[in-house]
């Protein structure tokens, strides 16, 4: 929500993308379930963004950059597991239902967190 980051996005951010100095986010990578070619099977990747144009730079909020802060670990973790396994876009979806089903609301996909972001004014 306060970021605008799409979910493969979120889940490929590492320690090492947030410049707590300069109060922004580096977004340069996504997380996708790809076919493998040579198994037949899915696998998680670390792909770059979904467009060139989705490289960017997010501001970090204060009340973000303190709560980034009191959780943060080692750059080159992830953000989500705070290790080097990759949380994929398919749990974190499951996960974030989970959550909002225990709070009794219903019809909200995590993408709407992005318009949410939009409309906002930091």
């Amino acid at each position: 929500m306060y970021t605008g980051l799409r979910i493969g996005e979120l889940c490929a951010l590492r320690w090492e993308d947030i410049d707590f100095e300069n109060n922004v986010i580096g977004v340069n990578k996504s997380v996708q379930r790809l076919p493998d070619s040579t198994t037949g099977k899915t696998r998680v990747m670390v792909t770059s963004t979904k467009t060139s144009s989705s490289d960017r730079v997010i501001p970090i909020s204060s009340f973000l950059k303190t709560k980034l802060k009191e959780v943060q670990k080692a750059d080159n973790c992830y953000l989500l597991s705070g290790s080097e396994k990759i949380v994929e876009p398919r749990t974190l979806t499951n996960r974030f239902k989970a959550v909002l089903r225990a709070v009794g609301i219903s019809n909200v996909n995590f993408h709407s967190l992005r318009h949410g972001f939009a409309i906002r004014s930091y």
